[in-house]
C-alpha cells in the first residue's frame, strides 16, 4: 500500500492566520485554560502556536474547548489534540453541532478573504482598501 504525504491526507485546505485580531485563540480543559495564536485553520482542524505559555495539562486525545472570533465575534468548538511539537498544537475539530460548522465555514471564508487581500499587497504593493472611498 502507497504511504501518502501529510498533505495529500488532509481532507481540507489550510488557510493561515493573516491578522492577530483573528489569530487570538482561548482553549479550555477542565479548571485550566490558556492563550494561544492560531498558526492555520481549516474546516477539519487548526495548529495552535502557545508561545511562551507553559501548558503541562494537554496530553494526546485530550478535549479542548476553543475559543476562536469571528470578524470579532467569538465562537466556541470543540476539539481534539492529534499532535504536539514543542510549542505547536495540531487539532481536529469534534462533536460539531450545525451551529459550529458553520461559525467554521464562515471564519474560513473571512480568513480566505483576508489572506488574499494580504498576498495582494505583498506582490504589488497597494493597498487592499480603495482611495476612492475616502473622496468626497
Amino acid at each position: 500500500m502507497e504511504e501518502k504525504s501529510g498533505r495529500e491526507r488532509r481532507r481540507s485546505l489550510r488557510i493561515p492566520a493573516v491578522l492577530s485580531a483573528e489569530a487570538a485563540v482561548h482553549i479550555k480543559c477542565g479548571f485550566h485554560s490558556a492563550k494561544a495564536s492560531l498558526v492555520n485553520f481549516s474546516r477539519g482542524g487548526a495548529e495552535l502556536d502557545l508561545g511562551d505559555t507553559d501548558v503541562d495539562w494537554i496530553y494526546p486525545q485530550s478535549t479542548l474547548g476553543l475559543i476562536f472570533h469571528r470578524a470579532g465575534q467569538p465562537f466556541e468548538v470543540l476539539a481534539k489534540l492529534v499532535r504536539r511539537e514543542g510549542t505547536h498544537l495540531a487539532v481536529r475539530f469534534c462533536n460539531l453541532t450545525p451551529g459550529d460548522d458553520r461559525n467554521i465555514q464562515l471564519k474560513v471564508v473571512l480568513m480566505q478573504i483576508l489572506a488574499a487581500r494580504v498576498e495582494s499587497v505583498a506582490a504589488d504593493g497597494t493597498s487592499p482598501i480603495r482611495e476612492d472611498r475616502h473622496k468626497v
